[in-house]
């Protein structure tokens, strides 16, 4: 009696690891499948996970742009079978792998991996909320500071450094405003709302920031704003001063 086993086939992907920006297209992967009888029938099925964690089904997406990756040639092939991936990221910051599984008629498989890790965009913030701030009157010590940040995508700056052609949006930027003179953190993870809903390039993070004077009658104090999530820029800084408005002072 002879048992005749069936042969997997054999998937290999012909991209190494990439580097990309959250908004970049990647570079092409593609992945070819060979099976022993070139009349058996192979599936081909996408899974991937995100650090290391465990597999989903399908591919990822982050959901905040136009292009997002896609795999592209018919699901089922004979052998030699090729399929790509293509796309933008499109992704939030991380590590990925892209796994295609690909099984014959007699139900045996073998896969290959791509390596996609994603950084995040450029932005370039700039402060414009209030930087003299007064007290209700002479005898309040609170004021509210409204700290505001308008972020934009580095694609608006192409004379920028770190320029790129290649559009994000920035509702998926975080800011975070920090006390510089005392190392705290007045606000974290701010969300960036768009300013106009027609460019996804342009937003601001707003703060309303309770200031207490206590016995002082002013105070300026250097204030830091960094952003984070799907983007990113060197902190930045600015001075605003609170005051109460005292008799014989003359603010504007």
């Amino acid at each position: 009696m002879v048992t005749v086993e069936n042969l997997a086939p054999v998937v290999t992907v012909d991209t190494p690891p990439q580097d990309v920006q959250y908004s970049d297209r990647i570079a092409d992967v593609t992945f070819t499948a060979t099976d022993v009888s070139s009349i058996d029938t192979m599936n081909a099925q996408t899974s991937y996970s995100i650090d290391g964690g465990e597999f989903f089904a399908g591919l990822p997406d982050a959901l905040t742009i136009v292009g997002e990756l896609s795999f592209n040639g018919p699901a089922d092939q004979q052998t030699d079978a090729t399929w790509t991936l293509s796309g933008i990221a499109d992704l939030a910051p991380g590590s990925y792998i892209i796994r295609v599984t690909v099984t014959d008629d007699d139900g045996s498989s073998g896969s290959a991996d791509a390596t996609i890790d994603v950084t995040r965009e450029d932005a370039v913030p700039t402060y414009v909320g209030p930087l003299f701030v007064s007290t209700p009157s002479i005898d309040v010590t609170t004021a509210i500071v409204e700290l505001r940040a308008v972020i934009q995508d580095v694609t608006l700056y192409p004379q920028n450094d770190d320029w790129d052609p290649h559009a994000g949006n920035v509702t998926g930027a975080l800011v975070t405003f920090v006390n510089l003179d005392t190392d705290t953190v007045i606000a974290e993870d701010v969300p960036v709302q768009l300013i106009d809903p027609a460019d996804p390039l342009t937003g601001v993070a707003i703060y309303a920031w309770a200031v207490d004077l206590g016995n002082a009658d002013s105070a300026s104090i250097t204030v830091g704003y960094v952003v984070e999530g799907f983007y990113t820029c060197a902190e930045e800084e600015t001075v605003i001063t609170v005051s109460k408005p005292l008799q014989d002072f003359i603010t504007g």
